[in-house]
């Protein structure tokens, strides 16, 4: 990288090309991108009837995209920079982290192209793998064996990722379906990693305060959340998975409440992530009534994406994005009103279909834009500071 040029209020020059510093720059970059252009083209091919060239259907091209397309993407930001935190060792950077995203790009690009079917997924597989192996290697020699759960539960989402492309192809396999594998994997995933967050950011915020922990609820709550995760994805009909989704809502709502002070109001931030996790006790909530025959399935997976993966996703882009470019950890109000639109877009997806069935198509089009300005907002807002330089001059990496 070239020297960094001071100037002389001693601030880092703004135009200096920084993209391939830390790996949260171009994925969230690339997630927020996908996640507006996503919609777009998903509102095109259900509302107004676009037909897609593609090896598999379209629902099965939006399903597929938003789980190991996005949020895949604000996944692999996400760990490759928190886990050069967590151990200090580096993650890739430069060349290498230009590669990485390269790979993640092709499996986007590649059903698009006139590859064979097998050579187009086998372009998308790989992706998740390779950056399991990435991050298992600073963790492995750190002897963090904690967090080794991090990289098992990315090879999770690889086996399901071969699931989606094998039913695709046409392929035997087992029976499992890889969407709603993936789907409780990032569940899980974000119910590990707020267990760890959301207590060191209300520390952080309010200056030593500690959430209560409680080893005996987060037992129960992991426990319900493995069992959701193994009915919904081998056996989506059975009465346990009402059972384990009843389980999961009441401990994760339990710790929520346990977490909770009027205070992270005032923390634009910090209630993001919970409400974020607001709308996963919602999804098991929901699940639990679509097991029991009272609901349709869609809203219960809505809560969990749209809700839950949707919100605290946004929220931890911003929250990533201004730490480590030494800006100050405040949501501007530009951003503050994004994460407003993105729980309006998740209730008007979730609820609104119950209260207004008959203007279904109608909600779709309000839903799919309220997402789109959402992201919108964080594409204008975080462009220029993904792209530039950190705001100062401390050396940190980023």
């Amino acid at each position: 990288m070239q020297p960094i040029k001071i100037n002389p209020r001693g601030e880092q020059s703004a135009a200096k090309f920084a993209l391939f510093e830390l790996g949260f720059r171009p994925f969230f970059l690339c997630a927020a991108a996908s996640a507006v252009a996503y919609m777009g083209l998903w509102l095109a091919v259900y509302v107004w009837g676009l037909s897609l060239k593609l090896p598999y259907s379209a629902a099965v091209w939006h399903q597929h995209e938003m789980l190991f397309g996005y949020t895949v993407a604000v996944i692999a930001g996400f760990l490759l920079t928190a886990v050069q935190n967590w151990t200090g060792r580096s993650t890739p950077k430069g060349v290498p982290l230009a590669l990485l995203v390269g790979v993640w790009l092709v499996g986007r690009i590649a059903p698009w192209l006139a590859f064979p079917p097998w050579l187009a997924a086998l372009s998308d597989v790989v992706f998740l793998p390779l950056l399991a192996i990435v991050l298992a290697a600073p963790i492995l020699r750190r002897k963090q064996w904690h967090n080794c759960l991090i990289p098992a539960m990315l090879l999770g989402m690889a086996l399901a990722n071969v699931g989606v492309h094998a039913a695709a192809l046409g392929l035997k396999a087992p029976q499992v379906d890889g969407h709603q594998l993936m789907l409780g994997l990032v569940v899980a995933l974000i119910i590990v990693l707020a267990g760890r967050l959301i207590p060191f950011f209300t520390r952080r915020a309010y200056g030593g305060v500690e959430p209560p922990q409680h080893k005996v609820l987060g037992g129960i709550l992991h426990g319900a959340v493995a069992g959701f995760i193994l009915t919904k994805a081998l056996f989506p009909e059975t009465w346990l998975l009402g059972v384990f989704s009843l389980l999961a809502a009441g401990a994760l709502g339990w710790r929520l409440l346990g977490w909770y002070a009027a205070s992270i109001w005032s923390e634009p931030l910090l209630w993001a992530l919970h409400v974020g996790c607001a709308w996963i006790v919602v999804g098991f909530g929901l699940q639990a009534l679509v097991s029991a025959g009272l609901l349709a399935v869609p809203l219960a997976v809505h809560a969990f994406t749209a809700g839950g993966i949707g919100v605290v996703t946004l929220g931890m882009m911003v929250r990533v994005s201004l730490g480590h470019t030494s800006r100050p950890m405040r949501a501007s109000k530009p951003m503050t009103f994004a994460f407003i639109l993105i729980n309006a877009a998740a209730f008007s997806r979730v609820i609104l279909p119950l209260l207004i069935p008959n203007q279904y198509v109608n909600v779709m089009v309000f839903f799919g834009g309220l997402w789109m300005a959402a992201f919108g907002l964080f594409v204008w807002k975080f462009t220029p500071i993904l792209i530039g330089l950190r705001k100062n001059t401390e050396g940190l990496p980023g």
